[in-house]
């Protein structure tokens, strides 16, 4: 697909939209192409720009065996997080970042190796010896550590790249990571602080359709 085509496409889904100019970070300046009404307008050949390095820089990491954690809490970005981390069998979390999965990474460690454990004696059924209500009080473990650690239970160490949506909403995450050393890909709209990532696709971030068309875009061979 040309890029005209692909520019046309996330105009379409709306990822040009950016906030008014008083809430614009000085570092977004120039990506901004102009203004309808109230609101900026990204420029959309800079915005590609942004995704084929993101692209690239994703595959890389997954060529050398390594890990991309993909974050998105926000309603918009749940189930376009879930979606991409799942078709390439990388970690995600899109229910509630839980401070310390970066930075205390051994100590959810071994929260990890719990859920794993339950839900492996669950599977086989190697219940005995449990009396109903010890069953039921192992079944709600299992549901909340499910709910707090599902999408990185397989998550043997740290990842070497995380992929954000909205840096300003996962701002945790995004701190843990630099803490950590590892590279921040995000997509970000105006209010966010690009000189805080090592990648910042500038785009709507509170657009359902531009988060799923970009994170596709950014996640395909």
């Amino acid at each position: 697909m040309s890029n005209s085509n692909i520019i046309k496409e996330l105009q379409e889904k709306g990822a040009h939209f950016a906030y008014s100019k008083s809430k614009r970070h000085p570092s977004a300046a120039s990506y901004i192409l102009g203004r309808k009404d109230s609101k900026e307008i990204f420029d959309l050949e800079k915005t590609l720009e942004k995704m084929d390095e993101a692209k690239k820089l994703i595959k890389e990491t997954l060529e050398a065996k390594k890990d991309v954690l993909f974050v998105g809490t926000k309603n918009e970005a749940k189930a376009a997080v879930k979606k991409v981390a799942e078709s390439l069998s990388m970690p995600y979390v899109n229910i509630r970042f839980v401070g310390g999965t970066i930075t205390n990474f051994p100590e959810i460690k071994k929260r990890l190796s719990r859920l794993l454990d339950l839900e492996a004696k669950f599977a086989a059924g190697n219940l005995e010896g449990y009396t109903k209500k010890e069953k039921l009080q192992l079944e709600r473990e299992l549901n909340k550590l499910n709910e707090k650690f599902g999408g990185i239970k397989k998550m043997s160490s740290l990842p070497a790249l995380l992929v954000v949506v909205d840096p300003k909403h996962e701002e945790i995450a995004v701190k843990e990571a630099k803490d950590k050393g590892i590279k921040v890909v995000a997509i970000a709209n105006n209010d966010c602080n690009y000189d805080e990532l090592d990648l910042a696709i500038p785009a709507n971030d509170s657009s359902k359709d531009a988060i799923e068309y970009i994170l596709d875009y950014i996640t395909k061979n």
